[in-house]
């Protein structure tokens, strides 16, 4: 588990009670994380779109890493 990020299957309970198998990337370091670029957010989004996940999820997740 070298770099920045690691890859892991998880299983997540979704709103309608259903169970979903996704892969998810994990910071290795405590570093404090950067935003992601726009080119780099805009692959994110397509993807909350193509898997019909709520985008105000990762709104509210871009707007608490917002450096204050």
């Amino acid at each position: 588990k070298g770099g920045y990020y690691h890859q892991e299957d998880v299983t997540v309970l979704m709103d309608d009670g259903s169970e979903k198998e996704v892969m998810v990337y994990i910071m290795n370091t405590q570093e404090t994380p950067s935003l992601p670029s726009p080119e780099y957010l805009e692959i994110i989004e397509e993807g909350y779109e193509r898997f019909g996940f709520d985008k105000k999820i990762l709104k509210r997740a871009l707007k608490e890493a917002e450096p204050r």
